[in-house]
């Protein structure tokens, strides 16, 4: 699966912070065998650094140098609503 510039760039600029969550969970919209030994390690410093930044959700992009290896998200992207964060949902930032 080839990505173009713009889509990483988005998947990227979507693994953006908002306001804290009391409930912590993820989705995975890929996942690549080659870094399941780390998708354990990694999800738990996001969650330590989600509570930290006080931040509901945000997605995080895994890419190498053959393309996107896993999009994750995490949290609530409106936590009044028990919205989950979606892979394909933007941010705003700034």
């Amino acid at each position: 699966m080839e990505l173009t510039r713009r889509e990483l760039i988005s998947h990227t600029v979507r693994a953006t912070a908002l306001v804290a969550t009391t409930q912590f969970f993820h989705w995975d919209a890929f996942a690549a065998s080659k870094y399941d030994p780390i998708q354990s390690p990694l999800d738990s410093f996001v969650e330590s650094y989600m509570r930290a930044m006080n931040s509901p959700g945000l997605t995080l992009s895994l890419s190498d140098r053959d393309g996107v290896q896993r999009v994750t998200t995490y949290g609530f992207s409106d936590k009044n609503l028990n919205q989950r964060v979606q892979p394909a949902q933007l941010f705003e930032i700034g």
